[in-house]
């Protein structure tokens, strides 16, 4: 049997922006050029948007998808985040909440282990929904995320999340 080329234990989500520190650390902070650059434009409908941008800070914002998004037109979502650490001109960290949609037809409960930007592990549960490939059940968690790289890891087995159980079809990760 051929060992498989591609290895699904993991993912890393990068951006990269063709900016200096101080220009990117401005679209973050400031009120207005973050809501023109987070929410406005790109297929979305701006509803609100309101931010206090200081630790234990916090950014709301509701808007929702125009036709040509990856979602749905008129799909509304919604960002509520609070600030952990800021650190003029190198990072913001933020708590995000994750949400995964996915469908379950074994019965039973899965997990997996999520972590993010190499902090400790927690458990995702996936209770049992109608069927495989009946996708629309959800469940959300809290992950911590800072501008530029962040790495958001969900595991089952070694090397790097020694517990999870069953299986669960994934269908999309969405971050607000």
């Amino acid at each position: 049997m051929e060992k498989p080329t591609v290895s699904h234990g993991t993912f890393v989500i990068e951006r990269t922006y063709a900016a200096t520190p101080e220009r990117v650390f401005a679209a973050f902070s400031d009120p207005a050029k973050k809501r023109r650059w987070y929410i406005e434009g790109h297929n979305n409908d701006a509803e609100t948007f309101e931010m206090d941008f200081r630790v234990g800070g916090f950014e709301r914002s509701r808007f929702r998808f125009e036709a040509g998004a990856p979602l749905p037109a008129g799909t509304a979502c919604a960002n509520d985040s609070v600030y952990l650490d800021i650190v003029t001109n190198e990072r913001v960290v933020l708590a995000y909440t994750m949400t995964v949609g996915y469908a379950n037809g074994s019965g039973a409960t899965a997990t997996q282990g999520l972590a993010s930007n190499g902090g400790a592990w927690s458990t995702v549960s996936y209770p049992p929904t109608a069927g495989w490939g009946r996708f629309g059940a959800t469940v959300s968690t809290t992950v911590n995320l800072h501008a530029g790289y962040n790495v958001i890891r969900l595991a089952k087995g070694a090397p790097f999340f020694s517990g999870g159980t069953g299986f669960a079809e994934l269908d999309y990760i969405q971050l607000s």
